[in-house]
């Protein structure tokens, strides 16, 4: 009940700090396992946080506008969804239809109206606040109230995978913080809350928890790599890798090193799960070859495999909508990055959003379904991106979107 506690107290700051309503929507499952009431706090919190997003931009909203992201997402989400039709138990593929867009669409919609808000960087600093916070929290509740099973943390029979999640976003969140506060006191809670989060995420015995690490460190070091706080991020990586180290070294994650490096354990019985993945991969690449254009259909591996995913998201849509489902996801992706790349020259604070991204895009390289690693879809940030310059008043932001070039002409325009 504590934890769904949390994630309520989180959603109210919300009101008045909107960045905050990203985090609980990575933590209903957590909430849910540690005791939240009926099992609906991923709906609860996703209805709640749309809701408090539309409320503050009522007037605005008649005048947003689709772009071409919200179109690529759209149509790539519609064709994954109709896939279901052309499977051989349609009743079976449409039942998946409502966890994929309830999942992907309540996390891009949020961030797509967060990002309309006017102070794109008080906003992505505030996204960071929620989910360090909010995960420092829940890391607590797990940490003490579960237990070690084989040197990995475990709670009951709830997915391992599913706890480990939202952890790493949330320690590369509090590392973004720890770098980035220039008041010592709030660098100090950043820095507590990494700590706790870089404990919890190597005890997990995840590999998608530490690849999602080291995917959002070099996101972090790459970013910042053209400006005049190149040291300080490398020094905080570095810091970082050393503070895992130091983990590993006293015995705590000790299982996750073997699963990840010791390449001698997979397939073993400590390790089966790399075997699972092989297996995973193989009936993937069946499907595929049955049907390359069109897929086999949404739901079809879960039916044929008996497993729920791939482990790997491209093989995962290849599988399911074919050619054609990648080649929208890849189109996605592409303007996803032109987008982004205007985003942070203007506002540097906004690389926290790409971290999350690349993150969770390579946690879904190893583990996670398209629903469940739902933290691409925070994409959605960064649509119609129409930032108001920095000192440039309390203005609202239309949904109109802006080419490139005028984004970059307003950028020099505010510099002289």
């Amino acid at each position: 009940m504590l934890a769904f506690g949390l994630l309520l107290i989180c959603i109210a700051v919300g009101w008045r700090r909107p960045g905050f309503l990203i985090a609980p929507l990575f933590y209903g499952y957590t909430a849910d396992v540690l005791g939240a009431p009926g099992g609906m706090s991923t709906a609860i919190v996703s209805a709640s946080a749309a809701s408090i997003l539309v409320i503050r931009q009522w007037r605005s909203l008649a005048s947003m506008r689709f772009t071409a992201l919200d179109l690529a997402v759209l149509a790539f989400l519609v064709w994954h969804s109709i896939s279901a039709t052309w499977m051989p138990n349609a009743n079976y593929g449409a039942g998946q239809i409502p966890n994929l867009l309830m999942s992907t669409l309540s996390v891009y919609v949020a961030a797509r109206l967060l990002g309309r808000l006017p102070g794109p960087s008080d906003r992505a600093n505030e996204v960071a606040w929620g989910f360090a916070l909010l995960g420092c929290s829940m890391a607590v509740l797990l940490t003490t109230e579960g237990s070690f099973v084989d040197g990995r943390l475990r709670f009951g029979d709830a997915s391992a995978v599913g706890l480990a999640q939202p952890f790493p976003l949330a320690a590369l969140a509090a590392l973004f913080l720890v770098l980035g506060t220039a008041k010592p006191t709030y660098r100090s809670i950043a820095f507590v809350c990494f700590i706790v989060l870089l404990y919890t995420s190597i005890i997990s015995g995840t590999r998608g928890a530490v690849l999602a690490l080291a995917a959002g460190m070099v996101t972090f070091f790459l970013f910042a790599s053209h400006r005049q706080k190149l040291i300080t991020v490398m020094i905080g990586v570095l810091a970082a890798v050393v503070g895992g180290a130091c983990f590993i070294m006293m015995g705590l994650g000790a299982e996750t090193t073997l699963r990840v490096f010791e390449l001698d354990s997979y397939g073993s019985a400590r390790d089966a799960s790399s075997l699972d993945r092989l297996i995973g991969y193989e009936q993937a690449w069946h499907l595929i070859t049955n049907s390359p254009l069109f897929g086999s259909g949404l739901g079809s591996f879960a039916y044929y495999a008996g497993y729920d995913y791939p482990h790997n998201v491209f093989l995962e849509i290849w599988s399911q909508s074919g050619a054609i489902g990648i080649f929208l996801f890849i189109f996605v992706a592409i303007l996803f990055i032109r987008r982004q790349v205007i985003a942070t020259r203007l506002f540097h604070e906004t690389i926290i959003i790409v971290v999350l991204v690349a993150a969770g895009f390579m946690q879904q390289q190893v583990s996670f379904s398209l629903p469940i690693g739902k933290t691409i879809f925070l994409i959605g940030f960064f649509s119609a991106y129409v930032p108001l310059l920095r000192g440039g008043g309390t203005g609202s932001v239309t949904g109109a979107s802006m080419s490139a070039v005028e984004l970059m002409a307003s950028a020099k325009s505010a510099r002289t």
